[in-house]
């Protein structure tokens, strides 16, 4: 899930890191129930958290919008 968002720099952080197989560059896809809200470019990764600058923002992301590498 999306635990911080920045929205001045472009920044969302996720709740999952390198422990769960986060690598920089991946893309994560927010979304809020069957909505989409952005795309994640993890750019940060530490191993119980990672950063990423958003992209294709529809909607602002929220600390819980569910984040996932598929849609």
């Amino acid at each position: 899930t999306i635990s911080n968002v920045k929205m001045e720099n472009s920044w969302a952080e996720i709740s999952i890191g390198s422990a769960n197989g986060v690598r920089k560059n991946m893309v994560f896809h927010a979304t809020r129930g069957d909505k989409f809200i952005c795309d994640i470019v993890i750019f940060e990764v530490d191993p119980e958290k990672a950063v990423g600058t958003m992209k294709l923002v529809q909607e602002a992301p929220k600390v819980g919008d569910v984040v996932s590498t598929n849609l």
